[in-house]
């Protein structure tokens, strides 16, 4: 933390405010939803199991009326009498309208409307609350079962599911309904059902109905018949329980659904309602709550970056224009355009950074006069090593009376000191220093003949003015740090071109080179204060340069097209009369 920046610590001092309160509440609407849930589902559970309960009740309610009709006395008596009676006579009339009476008054005390029926295979006859029932053979059981039958019947031109009870009285074991006494029938149809869904779903948002893998769906009058129907098709494809609540997503809306099976009518009776509805207040309560987080966390970015833009980015500037004045770049100025309490400091810093800039000019100046008075001071020097070995190389070729060989030396050993021992002008043009480098260049190779160069430089070029013995140094290097330490043939390439109101001029060879880190370094020193363990030669160059042509003018290192090393300097093409005036000043 020590390490981190003011802007940094408040970034994350915002962050620990924020991420707390967002999961804290998250962890409670988390919380919340899942106990609503939970809730719903109880309540769900509960409401419909109570239903269910209902229904059941009812139904038992109707298959007892069988069982209290066996028990009747009018039964038993109509019963013998028909067994004493060769033909039907007065008396099974009269108990027939007994019996009537009493199957109406069973039919009253039922809470569904129901049609109670009793069939007399003996006599072909039966007697039921419904006058227009007539006796028919297909309207008997086919099977002796405890459970309600589900039968298709029409009422008033619309099919709909009855649900039929039958008590055969004594039971049989043929099977055959025609040996029974008696067959009481107990039916109700789909309107029950559908009234007591009506009730139950009354004005809430649930949508009851029944469903049977078999037969299919009986609902309430205004259910919604899509989504009912899609809950039955995922019911069928599904193994169901008993009892249980299930999440369906039925056109991309999420169902809580319940479901408990019926053990009258062996139905399922499902209740499903939308979760998004249920949750809804809780969703709001979120929905409100992201929006007061999305504003204080848009109200958080907005600080940041107003502590960005007015603090951290001129603290980060004036951090900038320290570290280049630590660099030595004194040229470095910050841009003031802040009405802050940075403008303050940014152009203290300026005027600071311009009397340092202008202080170390006028020294780096002084001191290039002082190594250009020792320059001139050297050029009237003769260099004994080198003038050495070219006295050796004439001394070797009289010996073989080679003359041709000691005037080539000689001559182009006198126009060397000739160009070097001058110091009458600091400048000269582009063509004498070519001159003179051909004249260095011949010497190398008449004593090193496996040196070989090659110069090309276009005609336009040769008269602009630049810094005696500019290029010198630069050959000079190429031959002994790239060429010589070669045992094979070595070569110097120089060329200039002309790039708009720039000259650039280049030295290439193909010697052993240096790597991007060394150049990198080389480039650093040559730019840094003259060190006692360097050369002078190429630092005398760039600072030439820098002093004569200005900040624009480079002296810069690079990987040859030839393998060896490129150095390249670039620097603007001044007019002829500025170069005059500049060449009488040093002179």
């Amino acid at each position: 933390m020590a390490r981190l920046s003011i802007f940094s610590k408040i970034i994350i001092l915002i962050g620990v405010l924020l991420i707390p309160v967002l999961l804290l509440y998250s962890r409670s609407n988390y919380v919340s939803v899942n106990v609503v849930e939970q809730t719903l589902k109880n309540a769900n559970r509960e409401q419909l199991s109570f239903f269910v309960n209902q229904v059941d009740a009812a139904i038992q309610r109707l298959s007892a009326s069988a069982t209290f009709l066996n028990r009747e006395l009018e039964m038993s008596q109509y019963q013998e009498n028909i067994q004493r009676s060769e033909s039907a006579g007065s008396g099974t009339e009269m108990f027939s309208g007994t019996l009537k009476q009493k199957l109406e008054t069973q039919k009253l005390f039922a809470s569904w409307d129901n049609e109670l029926s009793i069939y007399f295979p003996a006599r072909k006859e039966v007697i039921s609350t419904n006058p227009s029932l007539k006796y028919e053979e297909a309207s008997l059981p086919k099977t002796l079962t405890p459970d309600w039958q589900v039968e298709d019947v029409t009422v008033n031109g619309n099919k709909e599911y009855a649900f039929a009870f039958t008590e055969v009285h004594p039971y049989i074991d043929s099977g055959n309904m025609n040996d029974a006494q008696h067959i009481i029938k107990i039916r109700f149809y789909e309107r029950n059902v559908r009234n007591a869904l009506n009730q139950f779903k009354a004005d809430s948002i649930r949508d009851p109905f029944l469903f049977h893998p078999d037969y299919g769906i009986i609902g309430s009058s205004n259910m919604n018949a899509s989504v009912t129907e899609e809950l039955a098709n995922e019911f069928r494809h599904r193994k169901l329980d008993a009892s249980g609540i299930v999440e369906m997503r039925i056109a991309d809306s999420l169902y809580l659904v319940t479901y408990i099976k019926s053990k009258q009518l062996g139905w399922y009776v499902v209740d499903y309602v939308p979760v998004q509805q249920i949750l809804s207040p809780i969703l709001a309560s979120r929905n409100y709550f992201y929006s007061c987080v999305s504003v204080l966390v848009l109200l958080s970015i907005l600080a940041v970056y107003l502590l960005y833009r007015h603090v951290q980015v001129p603290i980060r500037e004036l951090v900038k224009g320290v570290r280049y004045i630590e660099k030595g770049q004194y040229s470095a100025r910050m841009p003031s355009k802040t009405a802050s309490e940075f403008s303050y400091l940014f152009n203290s810093f300026n005027r600071m950074a311009a009397q340092i800039e202008n202080l170390i000019e006028s020294v780096l100046t002084e001191q290039i006069r002082s190594k250009e008075a020792i320059l001139k001071e050297l050029q009237a020097q003769i260099n004994p090593h080198f003038l050495f070995n070219c006295l050796a190389f004439i001394m070797s070729m009289a010996k073989t009376r080679n003359y041709e060989a000691i005037l080539s030396m000689a001559y182009s050993l006198s126009k060397y000191y000739r160009y070097t021992t001058r110091s009458e002008n600091s400048f000269c043009k582009l063509s004498e220093e070519i001159a003179f480098i051909r004249h260095y260049l011949d010497i190398q190779q008449m004593r090193m003949d496996r040196i070989h160069y090659s110069i090309e430089i276009d005609d336009s070029m040769l008269s602009i003015w630049i810094p005696r013995l500019l290029l010198q140094p630069l050959v000079e290097n190429a031959l002994i740090h790239g060429i010589e330490p070669k045992a094979e043939a070595g070569f110097v390439h120089i060329a200039a071109e002309r790039i708009g109101n720039h000259c650039l001029i280049r030295v290439d060879d193909d010697g052993a080179g240096m790597s991007e880190a060394g150049r990198q370094q080389l480039l650093k020193r040559i730019n840094g204060p003259l060190l006692e363990d360097m050369g002078c030669g190429t630092w005398n160059v760039n600072q030439r340069l820098k002093l004569h042509f200005g900040k624009e003018a480079q002296l810069q290192f690079g990987l040859s097209p030839y393998g060896g090393t490129r150095v390249e300097i670039q620097l603007r093409i001044r007019e002829q009369e500025e170069m005059k005036m500049r060449r009488d000043a040093y002179v």
